[in-house]
Parts: structure tokens; sequence; C-alpha cells
């Protein structure tokens, strides 16, 4: 069977199409474990407050049921008891962010291929449904007729 050349034109594209998704999906990208340096990070010389906004304390006793004063205890030869504390998971605070100096943004053409290599995989998925619904779909009489109650 001869395939007339809208067929062929087609089937060129798909072939095209599953080509290029193929070497899409080849091409090296940054690799997720790379480490992205962001361009704020927070301040290292800055400390926690003992109590966030809302009053909650930073540290709490550990409720831990062993997290008890111990029957031998001596405050005059071991000093006063204090329980164990342990961070306050209802704690909120965030330290302050300040610009990363070993920051430095990626170069125009780095950004570009990035947003060309997210793009890809769509326009190929685009030029092989549009392959698919012109070599196998109903022709464009077909679907004239349908569309205007003739057929």
């Amino acid at each position: 069977m001869a395939l007339s050349s809208r067929s062929r034109q087609s089937a060129l594209i798909l072939f095209a199409s599953i080509l290029a998704l193929f070497l899409s999906s080849s091409i090296a990208s940054p690799s997720c474990c790379t480490r992205h340096l962001l361009p704020l990070i927070p301040d290292p010389s800055e400390s926690p407050p003992d109590s966030d906004r809302d009053g909650r304390p930073r540290l709490i006793p550990d409720p831990d049921p062993l997290n008890v004063r111990p029957d031998d205890w001596d405050d005059e030869d071991d000093g006063e008891w204090e329980p164990k504390l342990i961070d306050n998971p209802d704690f909120a605070w965030r330290p302050k962010l300040i610009p990363n100096p070993s920051y430095r943004p990626p170069p125009l053409h780095e950004r570009l291929t990035t947003e060309i290599l997210k793009a890809v995989p769509w326009v190929v998925l685009g030029v092989l449904a549009t392959a698919l619904l012109d070599l196998f779909g109903p022709s464009r009489d077909a679907l004239r007729r349908q569309l205007t109650g003739a057929g």
C-alpha cells in the first residue's frame, strides 16, 4: 500500500517527534543532588530567642516519665535539680535572611537553556498529537460534513 504525500509527511513528523522526545530526555541536566546556592541564607550570627512572638518557650521540659528528680538528689551537694530540656515543637521562629556572598546568578544562556529544556517535552507532545490526528484522524471533508450536520 502506497502512502500519500500527506501520510508520508505525517509519518515523518511522528518519527521526528519521537526522536526529539528521546533526545530531549537524554540531554544531561543539572543533578537533583547538585547543591544550588540560594540568593538569601539564614544569618549565622543570629540565635533564636528564648520565646517566640506568641510567648511559646524555645525549650520545654522533656515529657519523658523518666525525666524526674532522682530520689537520692541532694540540692546542697548536687545543686538545684533541673529537668532535661528539649526543643519545643510549637516554637515558631525563623532567622533573619541575609544576602549570600557565594551566590552568583546563573548566566542568561543557562537560564534560557533550562527553560527551553522544560518546554521541549510539551512541544514534542503537541507535535506528536497533531501528527497522530493528521495521520489517523478523519479527513477534513468528513469533519466538515459532521460539523455541518450533513453526514
